[in-house]
């Protein structure tokens, strides 16, 4: 009688986590295909049908995996299926999927090897991710880059991108240290100010930088940098680390610079953190 009992609670059991397993492979976001050693789809969800536009789930059953992918991927297609047979899975594999209309995308498939119980491989699961949305938004962040890009170096205006990240990391360590009124500090210690300006890393500076500052090229430029910080402009720099170190986050103020000439510049310098 317990033993009976037990085994009904087992199925019971069995048959709710059957139950679960199928609710998530028919709502999964992501298409699900399930197929045998030779690629021949046995069984979907419905998402895998929306992917490749079947109406039927017949329609997608009668297919073979490889002819969904475009010729040109098919020898890689094969290559991963062999070494998921060695490994167990492939993971973030892409291709250009075909549907049935013909169209044609990219798409992202994650594969592991099923197997009976003796531990015989026995066919494939597959997950299909659409990376169409993806592509178009790299797409669309490469071309704002170029545009930025062009209008970065076009401007008739000097301008520069620097990474402050180093002077941050050793405010930080200031204040750690229990040392709360930087300004009063850097006053104290004036050689610290000094190896503050030290830690800007210029990432980028644009054509019109070059030509005001009367340097041969990009590289005589960035070599020479300390050259074009008169006395003034590093005290208007230790004012704006201080400023952003309490939270400022754009500051303008007026100074002097000098070119790789020797020329005095009246510049008014305006800072974004």
């Amino acid at each position: 009688e317990a033993r009976h009992a037990a085994l009904l609670a087992s199925q019971k059991q069995l048959r709710q986590s059957a139950s679960v397993l199928k609710s998530i492979f028919e709502s999964s976001p992501n298409a699900i295909v399930v197929s045998d050693l030779a690629a021949n789809i046995i069984e979907c969800n419905p998402r895998a049908l929306e992917l490749y536009d079947c109406d039927f789930k017949a329609e997608l059953l009668r297919e073979n995996g490889y002819d969904l992918t475009i010729p040109e991927d098919a020898p890689h297609a094969r290559e991963n299926v062999r070494d998921m047979l060695q490994s167990g899975a492939v993971k973030h594999a892409e291709y250009t999927m075909i549907k049935k209309t013909g169209e044609r995308y990219p798409a992202e498939i994650s594969s592991s090897v099923l197997r009976d119980e003796a531990g015989q491989p026995t066919g494939f699961v597959s997950i299909v991710r659409d990376l169409t949305e993806r592509r178009m938004s790299e797409k669309s962040l490469r071309e704002s880059e170029t545009r930025y890009r062009a209008l970065f170096e076009n401007s008739p205006v000097s301008l520069w991108e620097d990474d402050f990240s180093v002077i941050k990391a050793e405010l930080d360590r200031l204040r750690q240290q229990g040392i709360h009124d930087l300004r009063a500090y850097f006053d104290a210690h004036p050689d610290d100010a000094d190896a503050m300006l030290s830690h800007i890393r210029i990432h980028a500076f644009n054509q019109a930088s070059i030509a005001l500052y009367q340097a041969n090229d990009r590289e005589e430029l960035l070599a020479r940098f300390s050259e074009i910080l008169t006395d003034d402009a590093k005290r208007a720099f230790a004012k704006a680390i201080l400023l952003a170190a309490n939270g400022t986050t754009a500051f303008s103020y007026e100074t002097t610079n000098r070119t790789l000439r020797g020329k005095l510049l009246a510049v008014r310098l305006k800072i974004s953190f």
